[in-house]
């Protein structure tokens, strides 16, 4: 083995060694040299573990460019790829004065340490790509690059980093993007918002300049710009400011709107009583109470509305009357239910056993509650919640209104002689009379609706006191008895024969028809 200072032997060995041709030390200078004997060290400890090609895939190359900086860089063979440069920074007066007390042995037995020992002044970045690749090929022999060491030894960012690089990109954007929109003019912000571009109304400070953002929002007449502005002026304004602001500029009826779709409605009613209009205030804590699906709740807050809203103005007394009518049904219909739902696990209400209750009562209309008293009470006494009669006498109902629904009802049912009971009054001077205040065109509706027979609508159908009415609802709800009768009262002898020509033989429609055509005594218009 040759000593690091033994210049002679150097020359030697260079001379002999079969990659001379690809060094040139001619006029070489101090840090020349040095680099020259740092290759010939290294490649001098691998003849000596018995592999001298592990260098042979390499090329060192110097120039007088390159000299001044003495940098020396590795390439591949018979590849055109340039590998990372290690650049010494020392001098060459430091190099040549440096002790030289390592051995081969030990640069050998310990890679490390002897890239270590080398007193040459160089960066730190270049020093640990010198010493990886000079580790890795004097420990394994292998022929990867300097490059490929680099990227096996590179940390690999993880998920969390990328998605933490994202958003501060994203944050450094919308505060770069503010400060550019941050003095703009109303128009122009207004103009962006529209668009769906980024925008900044914190910038606009005046109360002058919010009241004209303000106006020039409701003039774009687009909702979601409107409440960004007033949400805006909500949050930067006291209370008291805010809705003087909204009085005199406008979107009060806006701003009532969002809070009513956001429930806010103490806000909504301050805002609509400050406007002036009580009523308006008043039928908006109706419409919140009345959306209160508990009933025991809804009581509670119906009796609070009305006590401080519809009792507290005279023009609300109508209203008022209508509401204590509201709480006094919903109160009715919770005592039916309770009695009802009994009734029903008991098995003990008989109508109830064939047409099964679809719902509960509580908080149904009162037309709804009327027909559910007729279907499953209509027997009962006057003085029993459940009696139609007692829906009738407390609430004040019509008697239209009984008629229809009781009609609907006991014509499900099937209860004609209750039917007719409920249509026969009484004259003047004695005996009885059917009537109906609904009109007997609309019995006839009802009762084909209930599919009854056609004897029974016919019956209803012949009360009808105009013909020609009387035969259009007859040929609607296809009542052939009702037809052959009003045809011969109208006497139109060529309706009837045409109607003949489709009757059933031996009908008691075809029958009727035979008689009154073969009767000379009718007198049959022409």
């Amino acid at each position: 083995m040759s000593s690091y200072d033994d210049e002679d032997q150097d020359d030697m060995y260079w001379q002999s060694s079969k990659i001379r041709t690809v060094f040139n030390f001619n006029d070489e200078d101090d840090e020349s040299k040095d680099i020259k004997q740092f290759a010939e060290k290294g490649r001098k400890s691998l003849q000596d573990d018995g592999d001298d090609d592990s260098l042979s895939g390499f090329t060192v190359v110097n120039s007088e460019s390159e000299s001044l900086s003495g940098s020396v860089r590795y390439q591949r063979a018979g590849s055109a790829r340039t590998q990372p440069t290690s650049t010494f920074s020392s001098a060459a007066s430091q190099s040549n004065s440096r002790p030289q007390t390592s051995t081969l042995s030990e640069v050998k037995a310990t890679p490390q340490a002897w890239s270590s020992k080398q007193q040459v002044s160089h960066s730190t970045t270049d020093t640990q790509v010198l010493r990886s690749g000079s580790a890795n090929t004097l420990k394994g022999h292998s022929s990867s690059s300097i490059a490929d060491v680099v990227a096996t030894t590179a940390t690999t960012p993880t998920q969390s980093d990328i998605a933490k690089l994202k958003t501060k990109i994203k944050r450094l954007e919308i505060q770069l993007e503010n400060q550019s929109v941050g003095s703009l003019a109303v128009e122009e912000t207004i103009k962006r918002m529209l668009c769906g571009k980024p925008y900044l109304l914190e910038s606009y400070r005046n109360l002058e300049d919010k009241k004209y953002l303000l106006k020039c929002a409701l003039a774009c007449h687009d909702g979601n710009v409107i409440n960004a502005v007033i949400g805006f002026l909500r949050n930067s304004l006291n209370k008291s400011l805010f809705q003087s602001t909204l009085l005199e500029v406008g979107g009060a009826e806006q701003y009532i709107s969002y809070l009513l779709q956001v429930e806010e409605v103490a806000e909504a009613e301050d805002i609509v009583s400050m406007i002036g209009k009580s009523d308006d205030a008043a039928m908006t804590r109706y419409r919140f109470v009345n959306a209160v699906t508990q009933i025991d709740n809804k009581i509670q807050l119906l009796k609070n509305c009305r006590s401080s809203h519809f009792d507290l103005d005279l023009n609300l007394a109508s209203d008022a009357i209508h509401l204590k009518n509201q709480v006094d049904l919903l109160q009715i219909q919770q005592i039916i239910e309770k009695a009802d739902v009994e009734l029903e696990a008991q098995g003990r209400h008989p109508i109830m056993r064939v047409h099964k209750r679809k719902g509960t009562l509580p908080d149904q209309s009162m037309m709804t509650t009327l027909y559910y008293c007729c279907l499953y009470h209509y027997d009962n006494e006057a003085s029993q919640f459940c009696s139609p009669k007692y829906l009738i006498q407390r609430f004040q109902l019509s008697e239209a209104q009984l008629q229809w629904t009781a009609i609907k009802t006991l014509a499900r049912l099937k209860r004609w002689q209750q039917l007719e009971q409920l249509l026969t009054g009484k004259k003047w001077y004695g005996g009885s009379t059917k009537s109906t205040v609904i009109g007997f065109h609309n019995v006839v509706k009802l009762l084909a609706h209930a599919k009854a027979t056609p004897d029974i609508i016919s019956s209803y159908c012949a009360l009808i006191p105009v013909e020609e009415e009387r035969l259009r609802i007859a040929k609607k709800f296809k009542c052939t008895p009702a037809i052959v009768e009003t045809l011969i009262a109208m006497k139109d002898r060529a309706q009837l024969l045409q109607l003949k020509s489709t009757l059933l033989p031996g009908s008691l429609e075809l029958q009727k028809a035979n008689a009154a055509l073969k009767n000379s005594s009718i007198k049959w218009r022409t």
